[in-house]
């Protein structure tokens, strides 16, 4: 039996760094059940222990069961190549060729001992780094409630109203309801205000609605993230200048406090409209006393001098010149250009009459000579 290499050394420590309690941490052993393969219960044993650590942490669907005896060997690589696939396995040797040679060798056995391992100890840091879910404490009766069904549950419970039965149906509900909410509304002592919205609308009126909403909610989400963004390069550019190099933390610290409540996505429901009262439809300005005692700060005051025009106004820009015509090599005038095109075209014109010219001379020249010719013959 040889001796434990460096390989074989870091894959013990790091199966007991795992929580591995198996007979593979004897050496010996270990040495052996790499030596037989996956005719080694030993082996398989415990290559099926991380398979079925990984399945419980990365949710798998594909695990290895430990086999027994030898003849058990070809159903554990049948599983275990299924296993690889679905981890994205880079090692070719032991994803493809035939079976029963992926594992043939020592150190293709070495090889998937080690790639097992790097994946447990990657998954186990990823859920350590993972914050954890919290336990949901509500009762088992509760689970079925949606977001709306957990909301109407909520108004009956801030009404004191006991559980409807389960055959309850929905006129009846929001009967007993609208009855509370105007007793409730009318012993209150705070004035709620008159509701803004005041129609009555079918169900396909309120899908329509409802579809409106959802893609006014989309466009707003977008134009929040785009103001986000906006507000983060302006603040990063703070951090820019020498006076604030050595306050970048303390930037962070003041910014991340109030950037983090700061959310690109839109809670404006249908909910939302048919809570509204008529006082939100009043109109109040960004300059009033109101207003002004949230935003007023040190920087209002703080006059700005004199700054360059930098123009933009296009009733007084310039238009652009006229593009002369481009004069020849010999650099001569437009109006030398013009005579020497119209000396060009009277000199084809002269050609071509002393063409024709020259046929009706031959052709008095054949007739003359054809009667001479009828003449003495």
């Amino acid at each position: 039996m040889g001796s434990l290499s460096a390989q074989n050394c870091d894959i013990l420590d790091s199966l007991g760094d795992l929580g591995y309690e198996g007979l593979l941490l004897d050496e010996s052993l270990f040495l052996a059940s790499v030596e037989a393969g996956p005719s080694s219960p030993d082996f398989t044993g415990v290559v099926a222990w991380m398979s079925s650590q990984l399945c419980s942490i990365c949710d798998l669907e594909a695990s290895v069961s430990p086999t027994s005896c030898a003849e058990d060997a070809d159903s554990f690589e049948l599983e275990l190549s299924g296993l690889l696939k679905e981890l994205y396995c880079p090692y070719k040797v032991l994803t493809q060729g035939e079976m029963i040679n992926r594992l043939g060798n020592k150190i293709n056995r070495l090889l998937l001992l080690d790639f097992l391992i790097t994946e447990l100890q990657s998954a186990k840091m990823i859920q350590v780094r993972q914050p954890t879910k919290p336990s949901s404490t509500a009762p088992a009766e509760d689970a079925h409630w949606k977001a709306s069904s957990r909301s109407l549950k909520n108004l009956c419970m801030l009404l004191k109203l006991p559980k409807p039965p389960p055959n309850v149906t929905e006129i009846t509900l929001f009967t007993k309801l609208e009855v509370t909410l105007k007793s409730v509304i009318a012993s209150s002592k705070h004035a709620v205000g008159k509701p803004l919205f005041k129609w009555n609308l079918t169900s396909g009126q309120w899908g329509t609605l409802d579809t409106i909403n959802e893609q006014m909610r989309r466009e707003y989400s977008i134009r929040r993230q785009m103001l986000l963004k906006r507000l983060d390069v302006t603040v990063q550019s703070f951090t820019w200048s020498d006076r604030a190099k050595n306050k970048e933390n303390e930037f962070s610290r003041v910014y991340r406090s109030r950037r983090n409540g700061l959310t690109s996505e839109n809670t404006v429901t249908i909910a939302s409209m048919m809570a509204a009262r008529e006082n939100l439809a009043k109109m109040k300005k960004t300059s009033s006393g109101a207003a002004r005692k949230n935003t007023q700060c040190d920087i209002n005051k703080v006059m700005m001098g004199t700054v360059p025009d930098r123009g933009g106004r296009p009733q007084e820009a310039i238009p652009p010149q006229k593009k002369c015509p481009h004069s020849r090599k010999d650099k001569k005038g437009v109006a030398e250009e013009v005579e020497e095109e119209a000396g060009e075209e009277a000199a084809e014109e002269e050609g071509g009459c002393k063409v024709v010219s020259c046929q009706l001379q031959f052709r008095a020249f054949w007739h003359l000579y054809l009667s001479f010719h009828q003449e003495f013959i």
